[in-house]
C-alpha cells in the first residue's frame, strides 16, 4: 500500500527505512515495498541502522535527504517516519509532502496529531490482539505459524494528492 500510494503521488526516488533490529514483520514490510518499487522500475534506497526509535529516522533523514534526489520515504513504523518527517521539515527545510512524502505503518495516536498528519498503514487492532491470544493460548508444542493482518491506508498531509 505504501508503495503504490508513493507511486500514485508521483514519487520516482525512494527510500525504505528500517532499524537494524529486522523483525520478521519489519522486514516483511519493506521487502513487500521494494517489489513493488522493483517492479515498477523505480529506484529504492535502504536505511536499515540503529534501533527502532524517532532518532534512527532522524539519522536517516540526515543521511538521505541532504543531498536531492529522494522524492519519497517509507518508514517501517510512525515512530521512525515521524523522525524522517520532522528532521526534513525543521532541520533540512524541505517541505513535506511537496519535496518529499513521507508515510508510516502503525496509525500510532501521534500520526494523527496536527502538527504531523502522517499518511500510515492501520493494521486492526482487533485481528491483531485475536492473533497474539490465539498463539498464547494455544499447546505449546503447536507448529509456528503466521497470521496476516488486515491493513488500511490512513491519507493525511505528508503524501501529495495524486498525480492525474
Amino acid at each position: 500500500m505504501a508503495a503504490t500510494r508513493l507511486i500514485a503521488a508521483g514519487c520516482r526516488n525512494v527510500a525504505v527505512v528500517l532499524s537494524s533490529s529486522r523483525t520478521s514483520a519489519k522486514l516483511a514490510r519493506a521487502q513487500a515495498f521494494i517489489r513493488v518499487m522493483e517492479e515498477n522500475r523505480i529506484q529504492v534506497t535502504q536505511w536499515s541502522q540503529g534501533r527502532n526509535t524517532y532518532e534512527t529516522g532522524v539519522e536517516a533523514a540526515h543521511g538521505l535527504l541532504a543531498t536531492p534526489g529522494i522524492d519519497g520515504v517509507f518508514g517501517v513504523t510512525d515512530e521512525i517516519a515521524l523522525g524522517v518527517m520532522n528532521t526534513a521539515r525543521h532541520e533540512l527545510g524541505l517541505s513535506v509532502p511537496d519535496d518529499v512524502a513521507v508515510i508510516g505503518f502503525d496509525d500510532a495516536p501521534i500520526s494523527q496529531w496536527s502538527s504531523h498528519q502522517l499518511t500510515t498503514i492501520r493494521q486492526s487492532l482487533s485481528s491483531l490482539t485475536e492473533a497474539t491470544l490465539s498463539a498464547i493460548i494455544g499447546p505449546a508444542d503447536a507448529p509456528s505459524s503466521h497470521h496476516f493482518i488486515p491493513v488500511s491506508l490512513v491519507e493525511r498531509g505528508s503524501v501529495r494528492r495524486e498525480k492525474l
